[in-house]
């Protein structure tokens, strides 16, 4: 499978890299300047992903699997903990652009048309992958972590699942997490 990794010298991109070319997958890796952006801090993820949408779609590409932060909700979500709801609000009170960013894209994802999954992750962390992980509906809580070469896994396992299964997650939007 040829796979297009956006960010690929990030510090999830990396480990996705790795695990994709180790599988036998063909990869084409690109990687943003910072510094080349006109406002770095100002909807990336909403101006840019629609870019790469439009891109798909005039090419044919139809799955696009992407990751985002656990704070985006959904309706399917579970009743939230204590910790959730305060993680959801700490949220809202420092990361209030990143969090509309995000959801601002994950509503463009939603209404692309192509085969779509949204992983939505914890704080992530530069550990060792463990090789495990949970996908689902799921209330995280203040302590939710995963290891970004474990998100890596999940984001590479959910796209190249038979589309047709329950492991693609197609047009849906479960959280990652570590075990």
């Amino acid at each position: 499978m040829r796979v297009v990794v956006l960010g690929a010298t990030g510090r999830t991109g990396r480990p996705l890299v790795r695990r994709a070319l180790a599988a036998g997958h063909e990869v084409v890796a690109f990687a943003r300047t910072p510094s080349a952006l006109d406002d770095p801090v100002a909807r990336v993820l909403e101006r840019g992903g629609r870019h790469v949408l439009d891109a798909m779609r005039d090419r044919g590409v139809d799955r696009y699997v992407v990751l985002t932060g656990a704070g985006v909700r959904t309706d399917r979500d579970p009743g939230q903990s204590i910790g959730s709801r305060v993680m959801g609000g700490l949220l809202g009170l420092v990361a209030a652009d990143l969090l509309a960013d995000s959801e601002a894209h994950v509503d463009d994802v939603r209404a692309s048309g192509l085969d779509w999954t949204v992983l939505r992750a914890p704080r992530l962390t530069d550990g060792e992958a463990t090789g495990s992980y949970e996908l689902g509906y799921l209330d995280l809580g203040l302590g939710a972590t995963l290891a970004r070469a474990d998100a890596a896994a999940a984001m590479l396992d959910v796209l190249t699942a038979d589309p047709g299964s329950d492991g693609a997650w197609v047009g849906e939007l479960p959280h990652v997490t570590g075990r």
